[in-house]
Parts: structure tokens; sequence; C-alpha cells
């Protein structure tokens, strides 16, 4: 679904038909899937019966703590938090000081950019809100890191007939040897 806001109306169009009866997935704000259930009920100013908000489920429990992982995550990768400030010290989502320094400095390697992504896509098709434009979003944090990864070397040694029993990292570098 792609949602379009006007000031007193959320208007949705499909990417795909939905059959009568079937159930459809929205969530309000993008922001929202990384937010608890008890946070998402204080944007909306309403409590919906949805899976992930039906108190004292394991679903809910569950969905809590991926919204909690996906919201660090993206702090990670952003280096800020969902309203666009920096943590604080008495509301730390990121407890290791050298990861949220690196994240704020936007020093996360690239390899790890990508699992972080990755992750993020698994916790959202579990809580039902990997649609094609969450897809669409994420695709660029994995598809681009990939192609920084082709160079001359690397194509070279995915070509070559190498004796990988004498491999060894060096300094972040696959050496033959």
């Amino acid at each position: 679904m792609i949602p379009s806001t006007r000031a007193d109306a959320i208007e949705l169009y499909t990417t795909k038909d939905i059959e009568a009866g079937e159930e459809i997935y929205f969530c309000y704000s993008s922001d929202l899937e990384a937010q608890t259930k008890y946070e998402r009920h204080e944007y909306l100013d309403f409590s919906c019966n949805c899976k992930a908000c039906v108190p004292g489920t394991p679903f809910q429990e569950l969905s809590d703590l991926r919204r909690r992982l996906i919201r660090g995550l993206l702090y990670i990768l952003r280096g800020v938090d969902l309203d666009g400030k920096i943590q604080t010290s008495q509301s730390p989502m990121i407890v290791d000081p050298e990861l949220k320094a690196a994240a704020e400095t936007r020093n996360i390697p690239i390899t790890a950019r990508m699992v972080f992504h990755l992750l993020i896509v698994v916790f959202l098709e579990e809580e039902g809100l990997l649609d094609d434009w969450a897809v669409e979003i994420l695709e660029r944090g994995v598809v681009k890191p990939v192609a920084l990864f082709r160079s001359n070397q690397n194509h070279e040694i995915e070509g070559a007939d190498k004796d990988f029993s004498e491999t060894k990292v060096v300094d972040r570098r696959w050496i033959f040897a």
C-alpha cells in the first residue's frame, strides 16, 4: 500500500488486488514500525486490535521486542533517533559508547550496514509490515553496498581457480598464499 496524506485524511492506493475479506496491514507512519505498542498508541491517540497491539499475547510481547531492535538498528544506521536527535545518556538505546559514537559519526562499516538492513527486513517480515514500499526503501541499504563490493580484484577472485586452503584475512582483505 502506498500512503498519501492530507491534513485531515489518509488515502491508500494498493499495489496489488485485495480480495474481499482479506486482511490488510498498514502502518500509519514508517516510524511506527520501530515503536512499541505503548509508543504507537500515544502517537495515534487510539488503541487498535491488531495482533501487535492486543496486550499480553506472546505476539505482542515479541512485537515490542522486534520493534525495539528495529529502532536500535535504525539508530545505528542513521546516527539519530526517530525524532532526528542524538540519544541522551538518560535514555540510551545503544549502550556501547564506541558503537554509539560510530553511529553518530556515520562510521559503521559497509558490511555491518548491509547486515543491519537485512535484520530490519527480517523483523519487518515477522511483523507483517514488509510491503512493497518498505522493500523499496530498504533495498537501497542492501543493493548499493553489494555493488560497492564489486571491484576488479573481487571479479578476478570470482573467476579464478584458487586453492582456498591457504587463504587468510589480513587487514580486512583476503590474501591468497
